[in-house]
C-alpha cells in the first residue's frame, strides 16, 4: 500500500492498495486536488458561480483564473515554487500563508488515504520536481 504524491507545476496525490491505484485527487479535470502553481486545487463549488453572478466574469474568464491565476500564482505572484519556498523560510507573509496552505491539502490528502488504507501504509512516495527536491516540504 502506498501514497503517491506527484508535485511538480501540475500535483496529484494517488491512493494506492494492494498495487492497485484506487483513488486520485484528480477529479474530472486536473483542477481539483492540491493547489498547484496555477490551478486553484479544490474549491467551494459556489465560488466560480458567485464570480459569474456577482463580479460579472464569464465562464471562459472564470476558467482563465481558476487555471492560469490562482494556486500558488494567486497567493503570492510567482508560479514559481522554489520562490514560494524561499519565502516561507524568510517568513515572508504571502509565501509563507501560499507554502501553509499547500502542506495543508497534503496532509488532508495524506490522511484521508491513509485512513482508506487502515492505516496501513507502507511507502510514501515523492516525485516531480517539489517533491523529488524540497527538503523544506518533507520536513513540514
Amino acid at each position: 500500500n502506498a501514497i503517491s504524491f506527484h508535485l511538480g507545476n501540475g500535483c496529484s496525490v494517488t491512493c494506492v492498495k494492494d498495487n492497485q491505484s484506487i483513488d486520485t485527487s484528480m477529479g474530472y479535470t486536473p483542477l481539483a486536488g492540491v493547489p498547484m502553481a496555477t490551478r486553484s486545487g479544490d474549491i467551494d463549488p459556489a465560488i466560480p458561480v458567485e464570480l459569474a453572478a456577482r463580479e460579472g466574469y464569464t465562464w471562459q474568464e472564470v476558467s482563465d483564473i481558476l487555471n492560469s491565476r490562482s494556486g500558488l500564482y494567486g497567493l503570492t505572484g510567482s508560479s514559481d515554487s522554489l520562490y514560494v519556498e524561499k519565502g516561507f523560510l524568510k517568513q515572508e507573509k504571502e509565501a509563507k500563508l501560499a507554502f501553509q496552505i499547500f502542506c495543508y491539502s497534503l496532509k488532508k490528502f495524506l490522511g484521508s488515504y491513509t485512513a482508506v488504507l487502515d492505516n496501513q501504509v507502507d511507502c510514501i512516495i515523492f516525485t516531480g520536481g517539489i517533491g523529488e527536491n524540497s527538503r523544506v516540504l518533507h520536513q513540514v
